[in-house]
């Protein structure tokens, strides 16, 4: 029960649930996600037997988070800087997840903060973050802008008028230190080989150079360095983009400036899912059913960017990669390993030391990896027109979901007796459905294949949904309330506290 503190304390005893996931195994063929469980979750979920309280207490959807795991991942990071003996700062990027508790957790790791809104810098702030410790980014209004100044934060400048608008407000507050900048770039192409850079709303392209050193001239504006943040995960596309921003400081740096610190972003990829195998098998399935091959394993022949024309297969999934070999602190050591062309064929980590440049990142998927938990409960389970099963959920879409992007990763299942007698076969998989009255409003567009129908009440685990999907687009509407976050902490083997977001604090919740 929750004390006047918003503190929870449970044990495994009195729950009556069983937990069953798609690892089962089944004679006929099924396309299965298996998520890949951090041993701290894993131990969790075997070991609390009282999730199905948490979602009647607090309500479903119900998000638990693990802000040990965000200390953790940051420490890969700052092992990685150590090894290759580099200058450098690991930014907590505030976006993906709204959660207070995080913030302060980053806070007490040792890292810095990316903030991209007024109410994200306010977050940093409250926490105990100072202005050198704070990066400010994306899209900004003046009110945000202002704020950034004030408190002496670094602008991660995103256009030429943001840059004229900084020197102007510089002007009217009087400051009495220079405004420290960084200056997003794109528009990056590879001297030596052919790599495919996407078009991006962000940044200033490479051609306005000249206009940026002349802005950056005005005596309230110190330029620090150079930054760029690419929406891939490509190894090739990032490398290109380092040694194109490389080339661009050393042009500043003929031109009278200082510029120190390179800021290469996120893009750190994450891995979700227990089996390439899977994975594969999954989305060659998905790509048959989409041409027509096979049964449709999707809703309406969602196509996640491909189309079937003239009995050819064309497009490119919009889908995240959801198994990765490589990743996190893996993938920056695998960056900074690279050789550049234009530099001797030195590697990215030695470049960086031989110019003396500091290396920002801001990993905010990777270190939210295993972080967090999205809980639901099953309001009904019934078979659609066509035939097809439903597992209404009480959470909507905008509960789990990042935009265009969709979780390929099999929910558990937490039953609360045994299973469905409906003539259900595992081969024919279900679809999650949401709680609004839209039919779009699905939670998984494409089937999940589980052994079992779940039953009303069952709890559905959604895995590893601290980054972006629990909270990014998450809504009100039809006055649905916005999720409750709850914050575990490990007691013992077998017993956890829960904090509300807003009270936990690493120091006092110990």
């Amino acid at each position: 029960m929750c004390t006047q503190k918003g503190f929870l304390s449970g044990d495994n005893h009195g729950s009556g649930f069983s937990l069953y996931s798609c690892l089962e195994e089944s004679k006929e063929r099924m396309y299965r996600l298996t998520p890949l469980l951090a041993a701290n979750i894993e131990h969790f979920l075997h070991s609390y037997g009282a999730l199905a309280m948490l979602a009647e207490t607090f309500g479903s959807p119900v998000n638990l988070l693990f802000p040990e795991s965000l200390t953790t991942n940051g420490k890969g990071f700052f092992e990685v800087f150590e090894r290759y003996g580099l200058q450098g700062k690991v930014y907590y990027a505030h976006k993906p997840n709204k959660a207070k508790a995080l913030v302060k957790q980053a806070y007490f790791s040792g890292m810095h903060i990316d903030v991209a809104s007024k109410a994200e810098l306010l977050d940093a702030l409250e926490a105990g973050f100072t202005g050198d410790m704070i990066g400010a980014t994306g899209p900004k209004n003046k009110e945000f802008l202002l704020l950034t100044i004030q408190q002496r934060c670094c602008i991660c400048v995103d256009s030429l008028d943001e840059l004229h608008l900084i020197a102007r407000f510089a002007q009217l507050l009087k400051v009495k230190e220079k405004v420290s900048l960084l200056i997003r770039l794109t528009g990056f192409q590879s001297s030596t080989k052919s790599v495919l850079v996407r078009d991006s709303r962000f940044g200033i392209h490479l051609k306005h150079a000249e206009e940026i050193f002349a802005a950056c001239a005005d005596p309230h504006l110190e330029l620090q360095g150079f930054a760029f943040h690419i929406d891939t995960t490509s190894e090739s596309e990032k490398v290109t983009a380092i040694e194109n921003t490389l080339h661009v400081m050393l042009q500043a740096q003929e031109r009278g400036f200082s510029p120190s610190i390179l800021d290469i972003g996120g893009g750190f990829k994450v891995n979700y899912l227990a089996s390439e195998n899977q994975w594969n098998a999954y989305t060659t399935a998905l790509r048959r059913s989409i041409a027509g091959e096979i049964s449709s394993i999707t809703w309406n022949n969602t196509g996640y960017g491909f189309k079937a024309v003239d009995g050819q297969l064309r497009g490119a999934p919009t889908y995240y990669q959801y198994y990765n070999r490589i990743v996190g602190h893996e993938f920056l050591e695998q960056i900074l390993c690279t050789p550049l062309a234009d530099f001797e064929r030195r590697t990215v980590a030695q470049v960086l030391n031989d110019l003396m440049i500091e290396l920002w990142i801001e990993p905010g998927r990777a270190l939210l990896d295993q972080c967090g938990l999205t809980l639901a409960q099953v309001t009904f389970v019934k078979s659609s027109a066509h035939g097809e099963w439903l597992v209404g959920l009480d959470m909507n879409k905008s509960q789990l979901s990042s935009g265009e992007d969709e979780m390929f990763c099999d929910p558990l299942v937490i039953s609360s007796g045994g299973a469905r007698e409906d003539g259900y076969e595992a081969t024919q998989g279900v679809y999650f459905v949401g709680n609004l009255c839209q039919e779009h409003d699905l939670i998984y567009r494409h089937k999940t294949f589980l052994p079992h129908l779940p039953t009303m009440d069952d709890l559905i685990v959604f895995v590893n949904t601290a980054a972006y999907h629990m909270d990014f687009n998450e809504s009100e509407s039809i006055k649905h309330p916005i999720a409750r976050k709850l914050i575990v902490v490990p007691r013992d083997q077998a017993t956890f506290s829960f904090y509300e977001d807003h009270i936990y604090h690493p120091l006092l919740s110990r």
